[in-house]
């Protein structure tokens, strides 16, 4: 089903913003991580974040808005 016709399934609404962010994580080798990437849609029940490179599906990730 193409998505302009999937029926929404997120319990609060995502407002479309384009917000620089800091992205803090390890590495697979345990080295920790800084990124400047970009908040790209933000609601109550989470946040859709672009990064330059792919994280381990496991990673634990602080972000900061600066």
């Amino acid at each position: 089903m193409p998505p302009e016709q999937q029926e929404e399934r997120r319990k609060w609404p995502r407002l479309s913003l384009a917000i620089p962010i800091f992205v803090r994580s390890r590495d697979g080798e345990g080295k920790d991580a800084l990124e400047l990437a970009t908040a790209v849609n933000i609601g109550a029940g989470g946040a859709l974040v672009a990064v330059r490179r792919s994280l381990p599906l496991p990673a634990q990730v602080l972000l900061e808005i600066p």
